[in-house]
């Protein structure tokens, strides 16, 4: 029996279908794929998700917006170089990924694209796949559809078909996935997955290397030595990360990443006092509306207009914005990058990549203010209404996916504003403290906390969720007092 083809070998097959799509498809100039071309990750997702394929997954579920997570074939609606880019950022996926021949993500994202792009031939009233196909399969080795039609995709290695079926009864999953994109229902119904069959009691710490040991390589950063530890599954061998908090079992699957690291820390009541304001200075360092100099700085925070309306806003324009700060920011940016890819890059390019930055730190902290203030649904930033509107306005703008809102922006914005709160109510007198208590459907107990000043303005300062805990007054008079 003929070896079927190889995954480069299937890459290769999706980009000569890819290259002659039927010409009745359109051609647009402003293509939402266009980003693809020539893909390199970006190096923000990397750090953010842990890994240059999980970064390349989440390039392509942005750019498919939902119908990547519902729907078993990828839309094929248009011809071009722009949608040859999807074989680019594959190659990127493959070249990264320790063993492409058995990633079921990999093999998927293959089979859904080709899928599409089937069904444009079929309704196009085209030969699929095309004749001059550069690693044609055996004619028994090729899937057929309901219809009779061959399919090009070859067959699926017997080790990927539970894999793939786990991916396509739900949506994509991240090469690095964390677990906290899983519910804790997916946990107990899933209990055979590696990912959700870790226990904390199988992590083995991996202590970290002091700081003159590191001899390659990114630093470790001060934030995530004091809240973090790596670890790995002493069963699986799978890279982890978990809480210094004692007593604390909070732990993620994938190295430790500082912002969400620090989500965890702000809030982590294993902590004390004093590590928990640590970790939210830390966060507050990541805030969108300070790199712009939109939320008031120390001195302008002497004013209680200028701190009232940080409070009731997630920052509110300053007519002495300061420039520098974006451009600062941006320069940091670009600094990373630069020592993440080994070419240099050239003064234009340097200077187009500063703006794109920059407007991009602007966009993103506008729609953190249409998030926390006007109620927008983050599931929105996802959708492909979403990506036309933005790539309408601004073609220049890259949206960014509303996991990075929920889990880097908002909390880095909620960490800022309430150094802001904190600072102007220290200034205030009679101040009243109030606290209620609820319980959410899941159940958990939750208790809010609020402060309201002497001219009846009401500053939200913490919420604790206590359901593991005794609901005594001692335990409700030590949160109101920290």
């Amino acid at each position: 029996m003929t070896k079927p083809p190889s995954i480069t070998q299937e890459l290769q097959n999706l980009r000569f279908v890819l290259e002659h799509l039927p010409e009745s498809l359109p051609e647009p100039v402003d293509s939402r794929f266009r980003c693809l071309v020539g893909y390199s990750a970006d190096p923000e997702d990397v750090e953010d998700i842990g890994s240059v394929p999980g970064a390349v997954n989440r390039a392509l579920e942005i750019t498919f917006g939902w119908e990547a997570r519902s729907k078993g074939s990828l839309p094929i609606t248009e011809r071009g170089v722009a949608i040859c880019g999807l074989v680019d950022a594959l190659r990127v996926y493959q070249q990264a990924c320790d063993e492409p021949e058995t990633d079921a993500i990999l093999h998927k994202w293959c089979e859904d694209i080709a899928a599409g792009a089937r069904e444009a031939y079929r309704a196009a009233n085209k030969e699929f796949p095309p004749s001059g196909l550069p690693f044609p399969g055996p004619r028994d080795a090729c899937q057929v559809t309901q219809d009779g039609a061959d399919s090009m995709v070859s067959p699926v290695p017997a080790v990927l078909q539970t894999q793939l079926q786990t991916v396509a009864s739900g949506r994509k999953r991240k090469a690095s996935v964390s677990l906290e994109e899983i519910s804790d229902d997916e946990e107990k119904d899933n209990p055979s997955t590696s990912i959700r069959g870790a226990q904390f009691s199988d992590l083995v710490d991996i202590p970290w290397r002091s700081h003159e040991a590191v001899g390659s390589g990114r630093p470790v950063k001060e934030e995530t030595r004091m809240f973090a530890i790596k670890c790995h599954d002493k069963e699986s061998g799978k890279m982890h990360w978990r809480c210094l908090g004692p007593r604390c079992t909070f732990f993620r699957a994938g190295p430790p990443q500082p912002k969400r690291v620090l989500k965890h820390a702000m809030v982590c009541r294993a902590f004390s006092v004093d590590n928990r304001r640590k970790a939210n200075e830390y966060a507050a360092a990541y805030s969108l509306g300070a790199k712009l100099g939109e939320v008031q700085n120390q001195e302008a925070m002497s004013s209680g207009d200028a701190v009232g309306g940080a409070s009731t806003r997630a920052g509110k324009s300053s007519s002495g914005r300061s420039q520098s700060g974006a451009s600062m920011a941006a320069s940091g940016v670009l600094a990373n990058r630069a020592g993440s890819q080994p070419k240099q890059m050239t003064l234009g390019g340097s200077v187009l990549a500063t703006g794109r930055e920059e407007l991009k730190t602007k966009l993103d902290f506008h729609i953190v203010k249409l998030i926390c203030v006007r109620g927008l649904v983050p599931n929105t930033i996802d959708s492909q209404e979403w990506k036309d509107f933005m790539l309408a306005a601004n073609p220049r703008y890259k949206p960014t996916s509303s996991s990075t809102f929920a889990d880097v922006h908002i909390p880095a914005e909620a960490a800022k504003i309430r150094i802001l709160q904190i600072k102007f109510l220290q200034q205030q007198t009679h101040l009243t403290l109030t606290y209620d208590g609820a319980t959410t459907q899941k159940p958990q107990s939750v208790y809010t906390i609020h402060i309201t000043t002497q001219d009846r303005r009401v500053f939200f300062i913490d919420g604790a969720e206590l359901s593991r805990d005794l609901h005594t007054a001692q335990k409700v008079k030590e949160i109101l007092l920290e």
